[in-house]
């Protein structure tokens, strides 16, 4: 079996191609949530007091490209509100598009494994 034959059958699922498709808009939708949030504020990242401060007890931002949610704030609903108590870490909206790659990845790889499985079971 050539070398492109074997491309075209681990790779030639058309699954494939639409997860890599809908991982590329994730990521961009996600990135243009916070981008937009930043613009709005600006240009640092507002984090909810209550949510930072349940996961940081020190109670300082990490850098100066963000800032504690007040009344001025836009677009509150976009800013890194969530805490994900497993991760440590304060998200935001645009974050879980971003992080959603990973779901992607995760379905590509088992689809990979699978088509590999496949292959070498034909091969006996």
């Amino acid at each position: 079996m050539g070398f492109m034959a074997l491309i075209n059958y681990f790779f030639g699922n058309w699954v494939f191609m639409l997860v890599a498709i809908l991982g590329f808009f994730s990521i961009l939708f996600g990135f243009s949530l916070n981008i937009l949030v930043m613009a709005r504020n600006g240009w640092k990242m507002p984090v909810s007091k209550t949510a930072y401060r349940t996961r940081d007890r020190n109670k300082k931002l990490p850098s100066e490209h963000y800032s504690f949610i007040n009344e001025g704030t836009e677009l509150k609903f976009l800013a890194d509100t969530i805490l994900v108590r497993s991760l440590n870490r304060v998200i935001s909206v645009g974050d879980i598009f971003i992080y959603s790659i990973y779901v992607f990845f995760c379905v590509s790889l088992v689809g990979i494994l699978i088509s590999a499985f496949k292959f070498l079971i034909s091969l006996f």
